[in-house]
């Protein structure tokens, strides 16, 4: 389910990047900002203080759900294409090459991952200009 395309977000989790939390790989993760999830899961139509929710912003949630299914997808596929291609013999650490093997393919994925989605972006922008 990867397509929707949200905000630029810095890799700064030791688990996203094989550089570890030191990073400064920027991905565009599907989707909005995580500030939509507020006031998200209360099972009702109306809020905590009983308000009635919005519409507007219960899409924006879903969104926000689908886009975190997006980036576990991207990063589950980057790790197993990674893995697969890179680790020859698994062990109980990492030598040098596979290190920098890893390091290598999942900055090679995350450029691919950011081309296809500004050129997704736009033939997305430019069909609404048509329309």
């Amino acid at each position: 389910m990867l397509g929707v395309v949200g905000p630029a977000v810095a890799c700064s989790f030791p688990w996203c990047c094989a550089r570890g939390p030191s990073c400064s790989a920027s991905v565009r993760f599907p989707g909005p900002a995580p500030a939509a999830m507020e006031g998200f899961g209360s099972g009702s139509e109306f809020g905590a203080a009983g308000e009635k929710l919005d519409p507007g912003l219960i899409m924006e949630q879903v969104k926000v759900q689908i886009a975190v299914a997006n980036a576990q997808e991207l990063l589950q596929r980057m790790t197993d294409k990674c893995f697969r291609k890179c680790i020859g013999k698994p062990g109980s650490s990492l030598d040098n090459s596979e290190q920098k093997c890893i390091a290598m393919c999942m900055d090679r994925y995350m450029d691919a991952w950011n081309t296809v989605s500004r050129a997704y972006n736009s033939r997305l922008q430019r069909e609404r200009a048509n329309m």
